[in-house]
């Protein structure tokens, strides 16, 4: 049965994507009066979702009997409290940032991989085996993509910042890495080669 998902005020929730019939609330993940800003992940029947202000993620997952769809929590953890930059999920390891630091989470069991102040809080997006952090205060850390450990690749200190939080997530197309602050754009060429 095909679903939407979302992380509403009230919690996890699932909606039947026929007929918007709604399917399943999971009130754990609520964050009272606080912002859900990140989409949850889906994978394999389970569902993970994260909110910062010092609460934490949980993975639910979901059971079907007949008609009927149960969310049943799996773990809940304070090792991963994204606020507004979102996660991803790769080889069954969630990468994403915390308040401060950017952990690396089994999403099966929530144990921490790895964890690393980087550049702190901030974005993330994943391309060509690497994971692009960009820190709200403007730096982007290059990060190689691996459960072992935190590898740093390189560092750009972004140019042109402007004096507010730089809150839109790093996009990587074509072998360029775009960067929005405010009213500025930048691209810059990442992959080797391709530079003008």
């Amino acid at each position: 049965m095909e679903q939407y998902i979302q992380y509403l005020a009230s919690g996890l929730v699932g909606i039947r994507a026929s007929d918007g019939k709604f399917l399943w609330r999971e009130t754990i993940a609520v964050n009272p009066s606080r912002l859900h800003c990140s989409a949850p992940i889906f994978h394999d029947r389970c569902v993970f979702a994260t909110s910062n202000y010092e609460h934490g993620g949980v993975l639910v997952q979901l059971l079907t009997q007949a008609d009927v769809i149960k969310a049943e929590k799996v773990y809940f953890t304070k090792n991963m409290k994204s606020r507004h930059g979102g996660f991803f999920l790769l080889d069954g390891h969630i990468y994403g940032t915390d308040k401060a630091f950017r952990p690396c989470l089994d999403f099966l069991t929530g144990k921490v991989a790895w964890r690393d102040h980087s550049v702190g809080k901030g974005a993330v997006v994943y391309a060509d085996g690497h994971v692009y952090l960009r820190s709200e205060a403007g730096p982007v850390d290059l990060v190689e993509a691996t459960l072992e450990d935190y590898r740093e690749k390189g560092r750009l200190n972004h140019p042109y910042r402007s004096d507010k939080p730089a809150w839109a997530y790093p996009v990587v197309t074509g072998g360029r890495l775009y960067l929005r602050d405010q009213d500025i754009l930048l691209c810059c060429h990442v992959r080797e080669g391709d530079a003008p």
